[in-house]
C-alpha cells in the first residue's frame, strides 16, 4: 500500500471516528430535546391547570361580590328596620307620656269624685236619708 493510500485510510478512519462522535453527540442532543419536550409538556399541563384554577377563582370572586351586594342590601334593610323601631319607640314613649297624663287626670277626677261622694254621704247622713255603719 502506498503512502497516499495509508494516509487516506487514516483520514477515513478519523472521519469515521468523527462521524461516530457526531452520531453520539446527536443522540445526546436528541435525548436532551426529548427531556426538554417532556418538561415543556408538563409546563403546558401546569399552565392549563393554573388557567382552570384562575377561572374557578374568578367564579368565586363573582360569587363573593354577589354575596357582598346581598349583605349591603340586608344592611340597608336593617337600617330601615332600625329607623322604624326608633320611630316606634318614640311613639311608645309619647303614648306612655300621654297615659301618664291621663292617669294623673283620672286619679285627680277619682279623688275629686271620692271627696264629693263622701261629702254627699255625710250630707245625706246628716239629713237622715241614709245611715252608715
Amino acid at each position: 500500500m502506498t503512502e497516499f493510500e495509508k494516509l487516506m485510510l487514516e483520514q477515513m478512519g478519523d472521519i469515521k471516528n468523527s462521524i461516530g462522535d457526531f452520531k453520539n453527540s446527536m443522540s445526546e442532543v436528541k435525548t436532551s430535546i426529548s427531556e426538554i419536550n417532556s418538561r415543556l409538556d408538563k409546563i403546558e399541563s401546569d399552565i392549563e391547570n393554573v388557567k382552570g384554577d384562575i377561572e374557578e377563582i374568578k367564579g368565586d370572586i363573582e360569587n363573593v361580590k354577589g354575596d357582598i351586594e346581598n349583605v349591603k342590601g340586608d344592611i340597608e334593610e336593617i337600617k330601615g328596620d332600625i329607623e322604624n323601631v326608633k320611630s316606634d319607640i318614640e311613639n311608645v314613649k309619647s303614648d306612655i307620656e300621654e297615659i301618664k297624663e291621663e292617669t294623673k287626670i283620672t286619679r285627680y277626677a277619682t279623688n275629686h269624685n271620692g271627696e264629693k261622694l263622701e261629702e254627699m254621704a255625710t250630707y245625706l247622713q246628716d239629713a237622715g236619708i241614709i245611715t252608715m255603719n
